[in-house]
């Protein structure tokens, strides 16, 4: 990777670590469950910048319909990356994660089947269990488990 790449890298980083999210959804078609997504999303109020990191990773873009702060007349825009993309993109940046390292580190395990089904009961119930563990990290509760292997700031 060259240099210009690991400075782009780190500042997408800054973004996901600062205003992005982390999770794995449970999937529902016609109200049964169908297999889990993974989505990375960033939130942020300026587009140009989105637009741009959309540019070179890909991912969806759209306009939400919430302001961001109530006293905000703001627009907040989402580029969200989805399953594999998703996956790809916190493998390329997690070297440079401070903040969502964990959700990270849990998320990139998980093993997608092509339809994102699991293949297995065991395989179900890892996805749970990873699926809760990025949703408890969300909310700022560490798991007792929990090591950091990142450096030291």
């Amino acid at each position: 990777m060259c240099h210009k790449d690991e400075i782009f890298l780190s500042y997408v980083t800054g973004f996901l670590d600062g205003e992005g999210c982390i999770n794995i959804k449970r999937k529902h078609k016609k109200g049964d469950f169908s297999g889990y997504g993974l989505r990375t999303v960033i939130c942020n109020t300026n587009l140009k910048v989105l637009e741009y990191i959309k540019s070179k990773l890909g991912g969806c873009l759209i306009e939400t319909n919430k302001k961001q702060l109530k006293t905000s007349s703001k627009k907040l825009y989402k580029l969200t990356f989805a399953d594999s993309k998703a996956k790809e993109l916190l493998e390329k940046i997690f070297p440079f994660l401070i903040v969502k390292r964990d959700q990270a580190e849990w998320a990139i395990k998980v093993n997608f089947s092509p339809n994102f089904r699991p293949t297995s009961i065991k395989e179900f119930k890892n996805r749970e269990v990873i699926r809760n563990k990025i949703h408890l990290l969300n909310l700022g509760t560490r798991s007792p488990q929990r090591t950091w292997k990142g450096n030291s700031l």
